[in-house]
């Protein structure tokens, strides 16, 4: 017993280190991979030739149909290639954003859109498979970083326009700096053996035969055999295996960013605006008060660890009606301002839950790996379906709902 102590106090330490260099590394690309694609989005202004709901649909249905194919080949990319091919789709982005301004016709501004989606929800997937290797201080990292970089684009467009006196387009002028912390992040911080897959070179023929016998092991991988796989019971059990992660871990996640994305898109402008001076001001704070809530619930995994997410959910059911009667009758911004924040905290708290239930139910490791990858589909569908809902429920309002107090009536 004496001697397993000592050997466990002198790991503690290189391990503590290790843990510590894996949750910053995660949390600067999350923060990072969260701000890029906004700031890709934000010059391209799309919103000019299109309704809110179609430059949606144009942001979000390439990060989802990404994260529905790559999770099934990504393990066949290096993981030290993966963030040099992303930061290759970012510096083209940067320089297409640069050079096609809002006069320019809009497929070249799409094409550019598209690519930033694929490349964020293409390193979210990366991480993701990592992160089912690394350990807990990778997901809270994780958490940690993308929450923040929702909270920083909360606050950055109103500060570059307003604080700054400069026009959104110019933001493109930090994406070189954003992307040498996403490689930096990955190549130096995040410890070696990781981005290696843990294997020294004298493990590393071994290590192809383990991953090829977990690949055999994968309830979506190959089975003990290419015929055994491709038989209708091997496919049928794929099935059923997909539509109870749909039900299960899915859903929780196309709920939460559903219900932000409705908050955000179809009950900001019908609400009063006189407490504030400017539109913008108020959306400002508006935006703060939910992610600040995203934040703070994705960064909750180790605190407020949540088995149940049946309340959540519940939570968040009632907190959308109660914000939509406070829309309608004009109760009260303060309440509003509130309820997102709490909403916004569900929300965060659900999505690291669900990421780590996934990772802990799942021993095989390419299951694990596979399924983290997966499951933030419901994310990205989610995303779409509140942000569409919500562009039209704020049409509705405003055309319905006559009163010379609410922005969509005051900011025109």
């Amino acid at each position: 017993m004496a001697a397993k102590s000592k050997t466990t106090g002198r790991t503690a330490m290189p391990c503590s280190f290790e843990n510590s260099r894996i949750f910053w590394g995660f949390a600067m690309i999350g923060l990072v991979n969260t701000i890029l694609p906004a700031i890709v989005h934000a010059a391209n202004y799309l919103i000019i030739p299109y309704p809110r709901h179609a430059v949606i649909l144009i942001e979000l249905v390439p990060a989802l149909l990404t994260k529905l194919s790559l999770p099934f080949v990504v393990r066949r990319i290096p993981c030290r290639a993966r963030p040099l091919v992303v930061a290759v789709c970012w510096f083209i982005a940067k320089r297409v954003a640069d050079d096609t301004p809002p006069n320019v016709r809009p497929p070249v501004r799409i094409a550019t859109t598209v690519l930033a989606s694929v490349a964020s929800a293409a390193t979210e997937v990366s991480c993701l498979g990592m992160i089912g290797r690394a350990g807990a201080p990778a997901l809270t990292g994780w958490g940690f970083g993308t929450g923040a970089g929702l909270l920083e684009n909360a606050v950055w467009p109103f500060l570059l326009m307003y604080g700054a006196g400069r026009v959104l387009r110019s933001a493109t002028g930090y994406m070189y700096h954003l992307i040498a912390v996403l490689l930096v992040s990955h190549f130096i911080v995040l410890p070696q053996s990781l981005t290696k897959r843990g294997k020294t070179n004298g493990e590393r023929g071994k290590g192809r035969e383990d991953a090829s016998a977990e690949e055999g092991r994968s309830f979506l991988g190959r089975d003990e055999g290419t015929s055994r796989s491709n038989s209708p019971k091997g496919i049928s059990r794929k099935f059923r295996t997909l539509r109870g992660m749909v039900r299960s871990d899915m859903f929780p996640l196309f709920a939460a960013s559903a219900s932000l994305a409705l908050l955000q898109y179809g009950l900001a402008r019908p609400l009063d605006g006189s407490a504030f001076d400017t539109f913008s001001h108020f959306y400002t704070t508006y935006g703060v008060s939910m992610h600040l809530g995203t934040w703070l619930g994705r960064s909750s995994v180790w605190l407020l660890p949540v088995r149940n997410l049946r309340p959540h959910l519940v939570a968040l059911g009632v907190w959308i009606v109660v914000a939509f009667f406070n829309a309608v009758f004009l109760v009260s911004t303060y309440i509003a301002l509130f309820l997102v924040f709490l909403v916004g905290f569900v929300a965060g708290s659900l999505y690291v839950n669900v990421l780590a239930r996934v990772k802990e139910e799942r021993k095989d490791q390419v299951d694990r790996e596979l399924g983290l990858g997966l499951v933030t589909a419901g994310d990205a569908g989610g995303a779409i379906v509140g942000g569409v809902l919500g562009a039209f429920l704020e049409t509705a309002m405003c055309g319905s709902l006559v009163s010379g107090k609410r922005w969509c009536h005051r900011s025109r």
